[in-house]
């Protein structure tokens, strides 16, 4: 950066610290018998990446002679520090010494700057070298240099160059590793990193008035350092907008982030897109945690399970921001038993209550700022200076008075009347005494009185409609109210919109009138409102109209507003949308889901851009117009659990962008149009609990198709908890056929993105699945549940990517057949199962549960071993999976090396010379389900919600530190018969090398979670290699 740089304002230095775009840089040399790339780097590049560091590490190292890459010099100097390894060889390579010469220029050209921010740092290494032989150029480094510069004889400054650079390190204190183990001085070394950063960020929090002391309250709060806890830690921070509480837990995430495993910061989540919603949160959140590119978790139920399942071993800390309900707390961070006990979460939100009802009881309030605190926040956003200047002491009074202590406000004003004459401020101050002190909305708006029209209507718009939504949907409004979101987004005087909460219990109804007089009304937003005389008018203005629970069968006649964006009116009383054409060629999105009275659709014809249809719970609805095939641009269309819904129209096939089609719980649709193959867009067709017997054979034709759902159709069941982890959309609607016959279903060898095929409960026998299944190589969940089944279709056995197969409740199934490629096979309830394979390689859970007919074939200790030892000889295919197996069983195996009676056991860690063959713990339990309800009901919760009981293992060491795991039982239904579980993990998954270092016994704890659980005797044995 250039020293013209530093003179920039407060505001926009306090920000430097986010443009490098990684915290280190590592140089060393990587080839030859000294190199470290294999070795002491190695161990230092994970040991930095461990802490969350991000770590630039150039592996395409060029050949000797080749030019240096240009952007090298930008990919150091967008590095806080550069962590140089020099080694025996290092000055062999041109490559490294031109690299050293580019970090030692980047070292001297950002300490032009004044402020130490900017500064990239030199942290050299000196793996087993001396450090006076790297600053002097002596020894092997010497006898480098002798040999380059006979070979550079044409190019001597590029060798004097070198040479400078090493000098220069003399100037930087650094790190031997000679006498060191590596393992403490690469943590060393990553702990020095974190400790800079953590002070980079605390020192611009000088803007920010009273930040330190906040942040130091809330760490008080969190106990970091404390291990005495059973469960991790959860911290409320509550505030109303405006108030600092995104900043505050900013700060506080830079200050600790490094104390942990791993860490993630999830902002701002109310702005979710909703068609990205909880799951794309949830991957994202695991993503950051596991430091994986990618992670694919199929839905929000087994996101929950995956959460819980992946951070009980890691300490880790998490920063959920802004959170307005409840579904997004169970859905990211269920409640302290998911996590490790020295995990911390931290949300902020807007609503106290939300934090109550999720039993946070550490709520730390953000109050407003008073007194010097308020004045000097205003100072430094008015005069750069904690002190009014001169001739504005009492006026700066009075803007603070006004501001009430709300940082928004005081930062707000003490920015617009920056630079502003004594006389501008009087007439400021003026205006806002003529509103009322307890409106803050109108005391931000007078400031901007000077804006254009167009910038006063855009911030608004934006903050009384738009906080929290969608940023496209915001834009698109914006566009249709000719306003520019780009160029505009600031600004906040009056504007032509109403938002009106009424209170459920507000017995006097509202007179419809008022909107006659109302004709550059352009966004409406009402809730909960009563009329006592019929809707007639609504401006033709609006671009946005949301009115949830709108009292009238139908929209005024005179209704045409060809600039609405969206139309949300969930939970009406209409019975018919509009009559007739309309010109609506703005809207994008209709909701009018659970409108119960609704009997039709509308002609969309003159609404072409309509991409997002939302119709459902509309249990009255019986036609959908056949004007639906003109939506050229609709990529959504929602019906599920419009049961009076009997036909579609045939049109439906044109609806090329087509994406998500819902159908579960139409239970009187009985077929579907016949030239299906035309929505060649198709991703996910959801068909559950509908009347469909027969498919038109075009389903095949889709090539695009990735879920396809018959849950369900032609037949009837409630579905298996373990399906319903991973798809609880899947069983909304359960099918009301009474036919005896299954499901007609055509070839599908067609559908060659096709992931996920749900066919449970559609009475299917034998012979009656497609044979070419198998040819779906793209199909990796199968669910088979509730069939007529005898055997698994041989198609199945034959997919290769197939990971997720349930055939439960399949009462006729006799036997299972060898599945190489599964991970996760259920089986349960299937009292005719008599044959099982004994191997299923790189399975990470197996469920046999209420299979009576096994106990009688197989000893089960015997299968448990020999499943367990498959498991352990094949490479795993995720690095932290797990391995568990149920089974009918009496008996803790006999290898066992500790067992009990009861649901405690303890056992001896192995001596500590033997630690490094140490791979794993087995665990196993004989338990019994007496008192399951009838209903299914959710007996127990631990805020994953899916599961009715739950076996939980608690750890403890004889040093007190403790570990929680845990196994959802899957069955639906009465375990009158004594099972086993057993279960394998490695001691890495859960506890960290330090924990164990100093334990020699460990206490194990079975939980029985839910009514009617019993353990009736356990054991735990410590698995070492080869054994």
């Amino acid at each position: 950066m250039s020293s013209s740089s530093s003179s920039s304002s407060g505001s926009s230095s306090s920000r430097r610290l986010w443009k490098y775009k990684q915290d280190v840089f590592l140089s060393f040399q990587g080839n030859g018998p000294t190199g470290t790339r294999l070795n002491f780097t190695d161990v230092l590049y994970h040991a930095l990446t461990g802490k969350g560091l991000s770590v630039y590490i150039d592996d395409k190292k060029l050949e000797q002679g080749m030019p240096i890459l240009e952007g090298l010099f930008t990919a150091i100097r967008q590095s806080r520090f550069c962590v140089v390894v020099f080694s025996r060889d290092y000055a062999s390579s041109k490559w490294c010494l031109d690299e050293l010469a580019l970090i030692v220029e980047c070292v001297e050209l950002s300490r032009k700057s004044d402020d130490p921010r900017d500064w990239v740092d030199l942290l050299p290494v000196f793996h087993e070298v001396e450090p006076s032989d790297v600053r002097h150029v002596r020894g092997s480094f010497a006898e480098s240099f002798s040999k380059h510069e006979e070979a550079l004889k044409n190019d001597p400054d590029r060798v004097r160059r070198w040479k400078a650079a090493m000098e220069a390190t003399a100037h930087f204190s650094g790190w031997p590793t000679r006498g060191r183990r590596w393992t403490e001085l690469t943590e060393e070394i990553a702990r020095y990193v974190m400790n800079r950063l953590s002070g980079s960020f605390l020192s611009i929090s000088h803007e920010f008035v009273g930040l330190n002391s906040r942040v130091r309250e809330v760490i008080a709060l969190l106990g970091i350092g404390r291990d005495d806890n059973d469960h991790a830690v959860f911290v409320g921070i509550w505030g109303m907008s405006g108030i600092g509480k995104t900043t505050l837990a900013e700060a506080i995430y830079e200050e600790i982030r490094h104390s942990f495993e791993a860490a993630a910061y999830l902002r701002d989540i109310q702005a979710t897109p909703p068609r990205k919603g909880l799951l794309w949160l949830q991957e994202k959140l695991l993503a950051e945690l596991l430091r994986e590119e990618k992670i694919s978790l199929g839905n929000v139920s087994r996101g929950r399970h995956e959460i819980a399942r992946r951070l009980q071993s890691r300490k880790v800390l998490v920063v959920l921001d802004n959170i307005d309900s409840t579904d997004q707390l169970y859905a990211l961070v269920g409640h302290p038993g998911w996590f490790h006990p020295e995990s911390r979460v931290i949300i902020t939100t807007r609503d106290g209550h939300l934090l109550k009802a999720h039993d946070i009881s550490i709520i730390y309030k953000v109050e407003l700022l008073i007194g010097v605190q308020a004045q000097q926040l205003f100072c430094r956003k008015a005069f750069n200076s904690d002190f009014p200047k001169e001739g504005y002491e009492e006026l700066t009074k009075s803007f603070v008075n006004i501001a009430g202590g709300l940082p928004l406000a005081l930062k707000h004003f003490g920015s617009w009347m920056k630079g502003r004459s004594i006389a501008e401020w009087e007439s400021a101050l003026s205006s806002l005494a003529k509103i009322s002190p307890e409106d803050i909305h109108g005391k931000l708006s007078v400031s901007f009185d000077g804006l254009s029209d167009a910038q006063k209507r855009v911030f608004l718009l934006v903050a009384f409609f738009f906080r929290g939504k969608d940023e496209g949907r915001v834009k698109d409004v914006l566009y249709r109210c000719n306003l520019d979101p780009i160029i505009n987004i600031q600004g906040t005087p009056a504007v032509n919109g109403i938002v009106a909460d009424i209170p459920v219990d507000r017995d006097e109804p509202l007179n419809p009138k008022a909107f006659s007089t109302m004709e550059r009304l352009e966004l409406l937003q009402i809730k909960n409102a009563r009329f006592y005389d019929r809707l007639r008018y609504l401006s033709n203005q609006l671009r946005f109209l949301k009115w949830r629970g709108f009292p009238f069968e139908i929209l005024p006649t005179t209704f045409e507003a060809n600039n609405l964006v969206e139309l949300n009116m969930s939970r009406s009383h209409l019975t018919e949308l509009w009559r007739g054409r309309k010109e609506f060629r703005s809207l994008k999105i209709i909701k009018l889901s659970h409108s119960q009275h609704l009997m039709r659709t509308p002609d969309f014809s003159g609404a072409p851009n309509l991409e997002r249809l939302i119709l459902e719970g509309c249990v009255g609805l019986r036609d959908v117009d056949r004007s639906i095939g003109l939506l050229q641009k609709l990529d959504f269309l929602d019906l599920r659990g419009c049961r009076s819904l009997m036909a579609l129209p045939d049109s439906i096939c044109s609806l090329g962008s087509l994406r998500i089609l819902h159908l579960s719980g139409c239970s009187r649709l009985v077929s579907l149009p016949t030239q299906l193959h035309h929505l060649g867009s198709l991703e996910e067709l959801n068909l559950a609990g509908t009347a469909i017997k027969e498919l038109p054979t075009s389903i095949g034709s889709l090539k695009k198709l990735k879920v396809l759902s018959f849950h369900g159709c032609a037949g009837s069941g409630g579905g298996n908890l373990s399906l319903w982890l991973c798809f609880p959309w899947f069983f909304m609607c359960p099918g009301t056929s009474s036919s005896s016959r299954g499901l007609l279903l055509p070839p599908m060898s067609g559908l060659t993105s096709l992931t996920t095929l749900l066919l449970s409960d559609c009475y299917l026998v034998d012979g009656e699945i497609p044979d070419d299944l198998d040819l779906l190589g793209s199909l990796e969940i199968v669910s088979l549940e509730g069939n007529l089944l005898t055997r698994v279709p041989a198609a199945v056995t034959r997919m290769t990517k197939l990971k997720y197969l349930s055939v439960s409740r399949c009462e006729n199934l006799h036997s299972v057949p060898t599945l190489p490629s599964v991970e996760w096979m259920f089986a349960d309830d299937c009292p005719s199962l008599e044959l099982i394979p004994n191997q299923f390689a790189g399975a990470t859970e197996l469920s046999f549960l209420n299979c009576p007919l096994l106990a009688g074939n197989y000893a089960s200790n015997d299968l448990m071993t020999a499943l367990l030892k498959q498991h352990l000889s094949t490479p795993p295919i995720h690095e932290d999976a797990m391995f568990c197996v149920w089974l009918p069983g009496t008996e803790i195996p006999e290898w066992f090396g500790a067992r009990s009676t009861g649901n405690t056991v303890k056992a001896a860690l192995p001596e500590r010379a033997a630690r490094d063959r140490w791979k794993g713990f087995a665990w196993c339990c004989i338990f019994e389900l007496v008192k399951q309800e009838a209903s299914g009901t959710h007996i127990y919760n631990d805020g994953v919600s899916d599961f009715t009981h739950i076996i939980n293992i608690n750890m403890r060491t004889d040093k007190g530190a403790t570990r929680n795991g845990g196994w959802p039982v899957h069955s639906e239904r009465n375990i009158r018969t004594e099972h086993s579980l057993l279960a394998y993990a490695s001691p890495d998954l859960y506890w960290s090398s330090e924990h164990l270092d100093e334990a020699d016994e460990m206490t194990f704890l079975f939980e029985a979670m839910g009514e009617g659980l019993v353990i009736r005797s356990c054991g735990v044995h410590l698995v070492l290699e080869n054994e």
